[in-house]
């Protein structure tokens, strides 16, 4: 979908999906990346930067630790968030 995405009504429907996949399982930090993905998308950088610092925490997937850095500079490893 983020690949899509090319306006801010589809960035929109992705926020939502993620949500409400967030509403299901709260501790999935690979939906909360996909949520801040698309909060910067947006241009909501502030509250996407905080959505990063979490989802960082609450996953072990590699991968995204590798694309919330590129996206946002936040990196668990050296900032032992």
């Amino acid at each position: 979908m983020d690949k899509k995405a090319d306006s801010d009504a589809e960035w929109k429907k992705i926020i939502s999906l993620a949500d409400k996949i967030l509403e299901l399982y709260p501790f999935d930090g690979e939906a909360m990346a996909f949520l801040a993905h698309a909060q910067l998308k947006l241009g909501d950088k502030e509250r996407a930067l905080d959505v990063y610092k979490e989802a960082v925490t609450k996953t072990r997937n590699g991968m995204i630790w590798e694309k919330v850095n590129a996206e946002s500079g936040i990196s668990r490893i050296d900032d032992n968030i």
